[in-house]
């Protein structure tokens, strides 16, 4: 197994690459640019709901921005104490958040889960090249997969961009295996996160949003 470092999508040395081995079913498939963005824009609408910004959902203003942000800083916080802090009407408040969780911008309470502290200290992406005819059933496949938490499509030489948790190394060589046994699954190169330098969050657009 080696390792080195991905410049080419983590242009940073703290993510180390493993070169996982070729798993073929019989046939290879030709990755270019014009086959990938049709299937792309497929796979993402793969279960029939509008795909996450789309020009179909809700264009947020500066009173849901701000409804956001206060719910950032206190996640816990009641429909009546954002209306006093922001000096709106607790039925304004109310109907504001309801349409944001309607329109996706509020997402479920997992997203706020922290897998670590969960027992999955490691997270890995995998860049994955699939047989193209056998996409949507890949996608089928992977959400299966209990530790696969996350799945992207992708332009380029990869298909999609699978981010999975583990408990060890013993576990990621399981979910791997997993991953690779998937119908359709042509290989995959791993990348293992060596560590979390900026954590997932959109406070600083909405912020900046604000100002303009």
């Amino acid at each position: 197994m080696v390792v080195d470092i991905r410049t080419s999508l983590f242009r940073s040395a703290s993510w180390a690459r493993v070169d996982d081995s070729v798993h073929r079913h019989g046939t290879s498939t030709v990755h270019d640019e014009q086959q990938n963005f049709p299937n792309l824009s497929r796979m993402l609408n793969i279960d029939g709901r509008p795909p996450l910004g789309s020009c179909s959902m809700r264009t947020v203003d500066d009173t849901d921005r701000r409804i956001l942000l206060a719910m950032t800083e206190n996640p816990r916080t009641t429909i009546v104490a954002l209306a006093e802090r922001l000096g709106l009407s607790r039925n304004t408040v109310q109907s504001r958040v309801a349409a944001l969780e309607a329109s996706s911008a509020l997402q479920g309470y997992d997203r706020r889960l922290h897998a670590a502290s969960l027992g999955y200290p490691l997270t890995v992406f995998m860049v994955t090249q699939v047989d193209q005819p056998h996409l949507e059933h890949v996608i089928a496949q992977l959400r299966e997969i209990p530790e696969v938490v996350q799945v992207h499509g992708l332009s380029g030489q990869g298909d999609i961009l699978v981010r999975c948790v583990c408990r060890d190394t013993d576990d990621l060589y399981r979910v791997s295996k997993l991953v690779l046994g998937c119908d359709g699954v042509i290989r995959t190169d791993t990348s293992l996160a060596m560590g979390e330098l900026i954590p997932f969050r959109l406070a600083p657009v909405l912020e900046r949003d604000l100002e303009r």
